[in-house]
C-alpha cells in the first residue's frame, strides 16, 4: 500500500536522482505485486482474502534494495 501511496503523491512531481529511483522501484513493487498474485489466485479468491497475509519474496526486495543503493 505504500508504494501505491508514493506512486500516487509523486506522479506529478519533477523527481530527480535517489527520488526518481524510488519513484520507479515503488512502482515496480506495486506492480509486481499485482501480477504475482493474479498467477496463484483469481480475482475473486483475492477479494475475499485478507491481504495482509501475503507476502512477495523476500529475494525480490533485496533485489530492490540493491537498486536503490547503486543510485
Amino acid at each position: 500500500m505504500w508504494c501505491d501511496n508514493l506512486t500516487t503523491a509523486w506522479l506529478d512531481e519533477d523527481l530527480s536522482g535517489q527520488d526518481e529511483e524510488a519513484y520507479y522501484v515503488a512502482q515496480s513493487i506495486e506492480c509486481q505485486w499485482d501480477l504475482h498474485w493474479y498467477e496463484f489466485y483469481s480475482h475473486e479468491q483475492l477479494m475475499k482474502m485478507d491481504l495482509s497475509k501475503l507476502e512477495l519474496p523476500s529475494d525480490w526486495f533485496k533485489r530492490w534494495a540493491a537498486e536503490l543503493a547503486e543510485k
